[in-house]
Parts: C-alpha cells; structure tokens; sequence
C-alpha cells in the first residue's frame, strides 16, 4: 500500500521542475530539478525578507527555468521547526503547488551520495528535491480559520501545560527543602495549598497558625475536604520537621521566591481556562466534537484537542492511519526466521498522542471494548502505561467506526463482552491479593 501511494505521488508531480528548500532562519537555500531529475544551474541563496522571496529567488527561478509559470513547477521544503511557514504562504499565495519533506528522510538520505554524511544547506536542498522527486513528501494544505484558530490555540494550551507542570516541580522541590512532611497531607496545586503558602511556608510559620481562624476559610475552599483536623495535623508535623531551617535574613527573600512560583502558576491556570473555552467553543461547530463527548470518559476538553489536533478527520478511514498519524503504530524489525520485540514507533504529533492516551486511561474504565483491551493486556504485562496505549488501539477504531458513519457512541450490552470483562477483573483481582501477601 504504501509502495503505491510513494509511485502515485511521484506520478502526480511529472514533468514538472521541483524547487528543493532548505529553510533558515536569515536565509534559504534551493536547488531545481529539472524533470529528469537532474539539477540544473547552482544553489540559489535568498534572504527571508520581501526582496529575498519576491526578487531574488523568483528572477532565479525565471532565469533556469524556461517559460516559467506557476503550474510547471513545485517546491518542496523541510518541515523544520517554523522556517518553512512563511516561504510555503508565500508560494501558495503565487500559486505555486508546495509539497513538504520531513526533516527526517533529508536526515537519513544524507549518506546515498557517495557514503558522505556531511551537511551543508546546498546539500540538504538537493536531498529535499530529490526526495520529494521520489513521491516522498506531503502536500501543504490549507486550512479554515476556524481550524487554523482552534489549532493555534492547542499549541498555546500545550506550551501552558508544560509551564504549569513545570512550576508546579519548582513548588514541590521548594517546599521539600524548607518542610517536606507538607507534601504528604498537600496535593501542592489545590486550591486550598496555594491559599496556605500566601501566609505560611515555614515549619515555625506553621507553629504560629491559628486552628480556629484558619479551618473554616479552608474548609470553604476545599468543600469541606479539608479543616482543623488537616491544620492540627500540619502543627504537629512541624515540630518534628526535617527540613532544613531557615534564617530570618533568609526568610524574607525565600518569601519573595515562592511568591513569584505561586503568581506565575495561578497565571498559568488563568489563561490555560480562557484558552480552553475558547477552544471548546471553537469545536462545537465539528460533528466529531458530538460524537467524541459522546463517549463516556471523554470530557470536552480532550475532545476540543483531539478536533484542534487531527485536520480533516474524514481522511482517516482505518485504525492504522490514526496510529501512524499519532506515532503508536508498531515498528517490526524481521529478518529471515528471526522476529524482533516490536515497539511503538513515536513519530507522530507528540500533542495528539497525549490526548488520545489520556481518553483511553479514561474510557478503559467505561467503555466495554477499550476496558477489555486494557485486562487482556494487564494479565500479561504489569506496566501500566504499556498497558494503556495497548487499549488505546480498541478507542482508536471505535473512534474511526464512528467518525465514517457519523454516529453517536451508543454502550454495548454485548453479554459476551461483560462477562469476559468480570472473569478478568477477578483474576487481575486474585492477582494483586497474591502479590500483596
């Protein structure tokens, strides 16, 4: 299948001249292929700037290329990092077809001419355009405003998540430093912390607080979680703290630090909430969003990212795209009689592989299929997040089922189904009982 789809595309782009472009961030570099194959003229170097792409490289162009239009020629570019976007506006807006190349196949095509492994811009065109030549490339598409906007929105939320996460590590190895036993009665990020570490973060702080002024206010935030057995517990632990003391000319800067975790953190959670309803509003207007809340375990904002995430979901018409799309396909490694461990390949979009493993933690409590994936798989293997993406190829094809006929998950009542799920969960049951003794 995929011998074909590669003979296809290369078939799709014949007899056209195909521009290679190795982009940079002040200048890029191309090479022209004639339809041959062979390149013709030298390397040509433009500046990322108006004059670099309306001048120079479309005079270069003009000069090697004879009776030049748009509709004789294509450019590839790599894919690299966000130097390609503007030079790839810019050639669709001439009405030039773009088609992109992986940074990993110009990579790994480094040593076909002649064993030689080094890099240079004007080498890496040549692979580009030769790449693509061979029908290995993608075609840049555009999208709606709606998609484009929700998209950049998931970007934003993701770089959000991992700041989040990120200073919520710096609050942890903060406080396990100054009064570590605080971390065994705190989640760090409730609400409830966060209101407790504006006014203490010191065992000797934690001495001072009064019980009764304290318990109702935290009670009230945590919906009654939380009250004056927790801040009696929080005393008696700070006088048997192993923290290490801190002095008053210290303190005050050590105050100062932890002030500014909590205010970018809380900042952090602000906008990551404005920018999720403003997704989820956004998602509304796709049919998938319906059908992926109509899931249980799949909350509104893993179904916003998953749509924000997976552009023109209709193309997707089997298991194997979805999980080559996200990286969870199997990479098989057999020569002759020998069959090597397969493992997940991991090349995919990073933030769609997130969401769908996070859907399938969810659903393999609720869904039927997904759970009875997620069992089979936890007898044999006692990782659980192997165990996991396992399952998440049973959502993967539900999801596919649903998206081609476009209906709504409806829960099975298959009894063969429930009761293998029951014969399961009793046996992982006895399992963990014989573990434990």
């Amino acid at each position: 299948m995929q011998f074909n789809k590669t003979f296809n595309q290369k078939n799709a782009i014949g007899g056209k001249f195909v521009i290679g472009i190795d982009p940079g961030e002040y200048y890029h570099r191309a090479v022209i292929l004639d339809p041959s194959g062979k390149v013709i003229g030298k390397p040509i170097s433009f500046s990322v700037s108006f004059d670099g792409f309306h001048s120079k490289f479309l005079d270069s162009i003009k000069n090697l290329i004879p009776d030049f239009s748009p509709d004789k020629v294509v450019v590839a570019i790599e894919s690299s990092i966000n130097f390609y976007q503007t030079f790839t506006a810019f050639a669709i807006s001439r009405g030039i077809q773009v088609l992109h190349v992986s940074p990993l196949k110009t990579y790994l095509a480094r040593g076909y001419h002649d064993n030689d492994f080094s890099k240079s811009d004007s080498k890496d065109a040549m692979l580009v355009a030769e790449t693509a030549f061979n029908g290995k490339y993608v075609k840049a598409e555009l999208y709606s405003d709606v998609f484009n906007s929700i998209h950049l929105l998931s970007i934003q939320y993701d770089k959000l998540l991992k700041n989040r996460c990120e200073y919520r590590m710096k609050l942890r190895a903060f406080m396990h430093q100054v009064f570590p036993e605080y971390l065994k009665v705190f989640d760090i990020e409730t609400q409830t912390s966060l209101y407790l570490l504006r006014k203490y973060f010191t065992p000797e702080d934690f001495q001072k607080l009064i019980v009764e002024n304290e318990s109702p206010v935290i009670s009230k935030i945590s919906i009654s979680q939380h009250g004056a057995k927790t801040l009696l517990k929080l005393k008696e632990l700070s006088r048997k703290t192993i923290g290490i003391p801190v002095s008053s000319g210290v303190k005050s800067y050590m105050r100062s630090i932890l002030d500014s975790h909590l205010d970018i953190l809380e900042n952090v959670k602000k906008h990551s909430e404005l920018i999720i309803e403003q997704m989820i509003a956004l998602a509304r207007e796709s049919v998938y969003f319906n059908i992926l809340v109509s899931i249980q375990g799949i909350s509104k904002i893993l179904a916003a990212q998953f749509v924000a995430e997976a552009p023109q979901i209709e193309n997707f018409k089997s298991r194997q795209q979805l999980e080559k799309y996200i990286g969870f396909n199997l990479r098989a490694y057999q020569s002759g009689t020998y069959a090597g461990v397969r493992h997940i390949n991991k090349l995919g979009n990073k933030r769609l592989s997130r969401v769908i493993f996070q859907m399938t933690e969810q659903t393999s409590r609720y869904v039927p299929v997904v759970r009875l994936k997620y069992l089979k798989r936890k007898t044999k293997c006692r990782n659980y997040k192997k165990n996991i993406i396992a399952a998440a190829s049973a959502l993967i094809k539900l999801l596919i089922d649903l998206f081609n006929s476009k209906k709504y998950y409806t829960p099975t009542h298959d009894e063969n189904i429930l009761n293998k799920i029951k014969e399961l969960e009793n046996k992982t049951t006895k399992c963990n009982k014989n573990k434990s003794a």
